[in-house]
């Protein structure tokens, strides 16, 4: 069982060190034996874009429950997964007043600044969750969402740079916006809404293979 446990321990250690950020979820209970427990749980995403969760240890409270003692508690399960101060972003408890003092003024700062980043993409995705008058607008709002709110600040933290830089990576490789041809019904859409049409996310070279694929469909 021992040899088990350390496998898959190691397993999770290899999984958090290619991980950027590390999220936490957890909650204090009293057993029927009125034993304290305190679960702690990961929680990030892989390069791969997959969601990860893994209980990291469920540990005897034996201390007063302070958010001192909350607070060293719960490094001490980060510090045993060789977990970076810089990748502990953000902690999900039950808002008890005890709960207020783990996150240290540069994590809740971090966390702020990412919330901030990745503020724009809900957006984005209800629009294009929309059954109707997405498809021309999906590539004007694709572009400006990697000029405008994902290009790297002057002052943005190295934590912020590497969101950024992982979530315009992912955006050209989904979408294969590098790639786009003229004949794409994304770019014909926006050419033809009165609204887009002047591609203006575009190259003027690419623009102009754009309008002369709708000229060829319309016989202009």
């Amino acid at each position: 069982m021992s040899l088990k446990y350390s496998d898959h321990r190691d397993q999770i250690v290899t999984q958090i060190e290619n991980s950027t950020a590390i999220s936490f979820t957890t909650d204090i209970c009293t057993s029927v034996r009125m034993e304290a427990y305190m679960a702690v749980t990961c929680h990030f995403i892989t390069r791969e874009w997959k969601l990860c969760n893994f209980v990291l240890e469920t540990k005897v409270m034996e201390v007063n429950h302070t958010g001192v003692n909350i607070a060293e508690q719960l490094g001490e399960v980060a510090d045993a997964f060789a977990i970076p101060n810089y990748k502990r972003v953000a902690v999900v408890h039950d808002k008890a007043s005890n709960m207020k003092l783990y996150l240290t003024a540069d994590q809740w700062k971090l966390a702020q600044e990412t919330a901030e980043v990745l503020g724009p993409l809900i957006t984005l995705t209800e629009l294009l969750s929309q059954e109707e008058n997405v498809l021309s607008a999906t590539m004007q709002m694709l572009f400006n969402l990697k000029r405008r709110h994902l290009s790297p600040e002057e002052d943005d933290s190295p934590a912020i740079r590497e969101v950024k830089k992982t979530l315009v990576t992912e955006i050209d490789s989904r979408w294969k916006l590098s790639l786009l041809e003229p004949s794409s019904i994304y770019l014909l859409s926006s050419a033809l809404d009165q609204r887009f049409k002047q591609l203006k996310f575009l190259t003027d070279e690419k623009k102009d293979l754009v309008y002369i694929e709708v000229r060829l469909i319309f016989k202009i």
